[in-house]
């Protein structure tokens, strides 16, 4: 099938690399799982006009989700979602770009992401038990917004204040619960459906506590 699939790409797009990501690239998937997919165009000529577009559409009864870059669109340095590609498969590299990309984002990965600022810092210490209050409010459709707007953010911040690369809720997870059993229990009764108030005290006391460790 990914021959097939390679071809079906290359057909839509003038291409020199393919990424395969996501479960289907680590052998986890289930038979309807996505085709995960970052595609590198020949040049900035080629490419979208914006340095990137989505394609999703069918494919053989499977959904294929891709990514259409320009080639000078891709920088780790800038963009950290690009750490995806640390397990992914090539499926395709005419001349080596992706071999290359691969190598920039793996030197990226092992130095870590950067500390968060003293001002970010600050600005969590205030935002976090805002959240907290906020979302306690008397209008439901308001306080159900900012209960959504603070469990989006549980996870990216803890592991941005403990200078860990936040990549994605699955691989999170899956870190956590190897590494912080405890911090993954915590969010896990956070991020419960209908979970008490209680619960995200207790994440959001996680979290500034990981922002004041030095």
């Amino acid at each position: 099938m990914l021959d097939t699939l390679i071809d079906h790409l290359r057909a839509r797009h003038p291409l020199q690399t393919i990424f395969l990501y996501g479960s289907r690239a680590q052998g986890t998937h289930r038979p309807d799982s996505d085709f995960d997919l970052l595609l590198v165009c020949e040049s900035a000529s080629t490419a979208p006009s914006s340095g990137e577009q989505r394609d999703v559409h069918d494919f053989g009864g499977i959904l294929v989700d891709a990514w259409v870059h320009a080639p000078e669109s891709l920088d780790p340095e800038t963009d950290a979602g690009l750490l995806r590609l640390q397990s992914s498969v090539l499926l395709f590299d005419r001349d080596g770009f992706g071999a290359r990309l691969l190598d920039r984002v793996n030197e990226v990965a092992a130095r870590g992401p950067p500390a968060m600022s003293d001002g970010d810092r600050g600005a969590y210490r205030v935002w976090l038990p805002k959240m907290i209050a906020r979302l306690q409010g008397p209008d439901p459709l308001v306080a159900g917004h900012y209960r959504a707007e603070l469990l989006n953010a549980l996870l990216p911040t803890w592991f941005q204040a403990r200078r860990e690369w936040y990549r994605g809720t699955r691989a999170a997870s899956s870190w956590l619960r190897q590494h912080a059993p405890d911090v993954a229990s915590t969010f896990e009764a956070a991020l419960a459906p209908g979970a008490p108030v209680a619960a995200l005290e207790a994440a959001v006391a996680l979290i500034l506590d990981a922002i004041d460790q030095p």
